[in-house]
């Protein structure tokens, strides 16, 4: 069986003998006299503020976001605000910055605003130089391939095109791709104009050819010795040629073993 609250002469549930004793009083309308309230109109009172609230409350605000990496690097300038008021070279000098600090993201970042804005400007070409340079430090031979190649495609008379011709092999070398390497060695031999520049390419592609393709090696020194004797690679390729030979011998020694 249920059992309810008592009821008062009114009607009116009594929570407790406390509750009895508490006495809301408010003034009449005419100011003389208190009059007493009762229990139910104190618990519509006390229960309409929490009403009202639960009615009329906004919804709580959603936790906040997790940062990301754009709100953690800075983002390249644009043509609005203070980033386009900076100049090619001051942005070149913004992405040198970031390159020297090792913040890659943005000297990236930068460099792609620097090649936008100024495409065809020189520095354009310094900013695809230090994007190559980027990937070097980061030991990712293949972008820098691909950074370099970019540079020669997009400025291949500038300083910068010339640089990235003697770094490129180096870097398809370090890729894997060595036989790529050796040939584009090669051509910059054939492409240079004077004796000595021609004579150091083919002692390098020499170098790198040792151990990966001996015939080539081979011919490059045989080159250098046939074609170039006046220059200073000349003797080094006589050695570099004494050197296959006694690693050829030993070779064999090991073998007959």
């Amino acid at each position: 069986m249920t059992n309810h609250a008592p009821l008062n002469t009114r009607g009116a549930p009594v929570c407790s003998a406390a509750f009895r004793r508490l006495e809301y009083r408010l003034p009449r309308r005419d100011g003389s006299k208190y009059r007493a309230l009762s229990p139910a109109t104190v618990c519509f009172i006390l229960l309409l503020p929490l009403h009202a609230q639960d009615q009329h409350s906004p919804d709580p605000a959603p936790p906040p976001a997790a940062p990301t990496v754009q709100s953690i690097v800075p983002a390249p300038a644009t043509d609005a605000g203070a980033g386009a008021a900076l100049s090619a070279d001051e942005l070149r000098r913004e992405a040198e910055r970031f390159l020297n600090k090792r913040e890659y993201m943005a000297c990236a970042q930068t460099c792609q605003e620097i090649a936008r804005r100024y495409p065809d400007s020189e520095q354009a070409c310094q900013a695809r130089l230090l994007v190559a340079r980027m990937y070097e430090s980061l030991d990712n031979p293949q972008r820098a391939v691909e950074a370099y190649q970019t540079l020669i495609d997009n400025h291949p008379e500038s300083p910068g095109a010339a640089i990235a011709r003697s770094r490129l092999p180096i870097m398809l070398y370090g890729a894997g791709r060595k036989e790529e390497a050796i040939a584009l060695k090669k051509a910059n031999a054939e492409a240079a104009k004077d004796d000595y520049t021609r004579a150091n390419l083919y002692y390098n592609a020499a170098e790198l050819a040792r151990g990966v393709n001996d015939v080539e090696a081979t011919a490059c020194f045989n080159k250098i010795i046939r074609e170039f004797p006046d220059t200073p690679f000349a003797p080094m390729a006589k050695k570099g040629l004494q050197k296959m030979a006694d690693d050829l011998l030993k070779s064999l020694n090991t073998l007959e073993e």
